[in-house]
């Protein structure tokens, strides 16, 4: 599912523990998505991230920027990881169907 601008809002209420019953039961299900859950655990690391001291200054904006791109590249890595051996596992239930229909036409 599309992350919206609702998500967004769900999210930063849930962390500010605002939610009410009707918001937290949208929530709980809206948690059963992969992209929605993702971005629960991106805006918890960035908002960690943006607590420590170190953070705090004229730049904030521009590591912020540079924590979000490093969480992206992560992300898509671990996606690639995930689609390459779902791939690899198509290849061999293909070739292993094929070679058995071979096999039953011998």
């Amino acid at each position: 599912m599309e992350i919206t601008d609702k998500d967004f809002e769900l999210v930063d209420n849930y962390l500010d523990g605002t939610l009410s019953d009707e918001e937290l039961a949208l929530f709980r299900i809206r948690m059963q998505d992969d992209e929605f859950s993702g971005l629960l655990r991106f805006q918890q690391a960035l908002r960690k991230e943006l607590a420590q001291p170190s953070l705090l200054g004229r730049n904030d904006l521009k590591q912020a920027e540079e924590f979000y791109l490093e969480y992206r590249s992560q992300r898509r890595r671990s996606i690639a990881e995930a689609f390459s051996s779902k791939l690899w596992f198509v290849v061999v239930a293909v070739m292993c169907f094929t070679s058995l229909l071979i096999a039953l036409l011998l």
